[in-house]
């Protein structure tokens, strides 16, 4: 059975929305501690071989073995994507004022913050036949 169709709702928030804006939330910070130390340029540089391999472990954790359909983890990675545009943008560009916020490494991170969950889910859960209607 496709596990995404018996997941409680509050289980499919927290794999979509929840674990988007914790890993969200834990580059923010680590954003924010490399501000009082390197130069603002080089920020990201030092946030993303940190936050990224955190989002494997998260991703590897929550999906492995999980009988959910492919769609699902289009799904999560889309999610995951969104709130940190969102998120990005809204205190940072706009609360913050950033300027030249959108550099390379920003998008980098995006694109990973999408494809960590897909590759994974699709990678490490176990593969369910997909019916069509």
């Amino acid at each position: 059975m496709d596990d995404t169709v018996s997941r409680p709702a509050g289980k499919k928030l927290m794999d979509t929305m929840g674990w988007g804006t914790i890993l969200w939330a834990l580059g923010f910070v680590l954003g924010m501690v490399f501000f009082t130390i390197v130069p603002v340029e080089i920020i990201g540089l030092y946030v993303l071989p940190i936050i990224v391999p955190l989002t494997i472990v998260v991703a590897y954790t929550r999906f492995r073995n999980s009988r959910a359909a492919s769609s699902w983890y289009l799904i999560i990675g889309s999610s995951w994507a969104v709130v940190a545009v969102v998120l990005d943008y809204l205190l940072l560009v706009r609360l913050f004022n950033a300027q030249n916020y959108y550099d390379l490494d920003v998008m980098i991170y995006y694109g990973l913050t999408f494809l960590i969950p897909v590759v994974i889910g699709l990678g490490f859960g176990k593969p369910k036949t997909e019916q069509m209607y």
